[in-house]
C-alpha cells in the first residue's frame, strides 16, 4: 500500500498522510490528512472501517466550500487505480491509524 499511496495519494495528503496541501475555496483551506483520519470513518469492525475509506477512494469527494481548488478523484470509478491497488491503499491508511 505504501508504494501506491506514495505514487497516487501523497501529493495531496502528504507523506504518511500527516498533512494535506492547501486547498483554497474549501471550508478549512486544506486537503484533509489521512493520519490521523477523520474519526467518524474509524470503526472497530475492520470491514466497516475499510468500507468507509473505500467509498472516498472509489467515488471521490468534493470538499465543502464555495469553490474548492482540489477534489478527491474517483480512483475506482475512473479506473485510475485497480481494485487491488485500492485495497492496498486502504490497508496502508488503516495501518497508519491503529
Amino acid at each position: 500500500g505504501l508504494v501506491v499511496y506514495t505514487a497516487k495519494c501523497a501529493e495531496c495528503h502528504g507523506t504518511e498522510g500527516r498533512q494535506g496541501i492547501d486547498n483554497p475555496g474549501s471550508v478549512d483551506g486544506t486537503v484533509p490528512p489521512v493520519n490521523p483520519i477523520d474519526s467518524t470513518l474509524i470503526d472497530p469492525v475492520y470491514k466497516t472501517y475499510a468500507t468507509n475509506i473505500d467509498l472516498f477512494i472509489q467515488h471521490g469527494s468534493t470538499p465543502a466550500g464555495s469553490a474548492p481548488a482540489k477534489l478527491m478523484p474517483a480512483w475506482g470509478d475512473q479506473n485510475k487505480m485497480t481494485q487491488q491497488q485500492i485495497a492496498d491503499v486502504i490497508a496502508y491508511i488503516i495501518s497508519l491509524n491503529k
